[in-house]
């Protein structure tokens, strides 16, 4: 049933898209959320500013780097994957691009 829902709302017709152009406005702004964490988390690692976002001490930011760094490339690869299904979706990759970002 769940299944049949979603596909009646993927099917609508080219005036009722509103939700679907909605959905895909907040997954590119999820996506540069992701980026961000990202660049805190990989590039920016160990500076202050990031230190007292994650509230982590010096110390400890030295201890947690190697695992920071792949947790910020983690959230890349997701937006990297939401980006790919937004193109996709917009350039005509149908179900492709929809499984990728819903």
């Amino acid at each position: 049933m769940l299944i049949g829902a979603f596909y009646v709302f993927w099917t609508l017709p080219a005036d009722r898209l509103y939700h679907r152009s909605m959905a895909g406005f907040f997954a590119l702004v999820i996506s540069f959320i992701h980026v961000y964490i990202f660049y805190l988390e990989s590039i920016a690692w160990g500076s202050p500013r990031t230190n007292r976002a994650f509230g982590v001490t010096l110390t400890e930011a030295k201890t947690l780097q190697g695992m920071a760094f792949n947790q910020g490339f983690y959230n890349l690869f997701l937006a990297l994957a939401i980006l790919l299904g937004l193109a996709l979706r917009f350039f005509g990759g149908g179900v492709d691009g929809n499984m990728l970002v819903d």
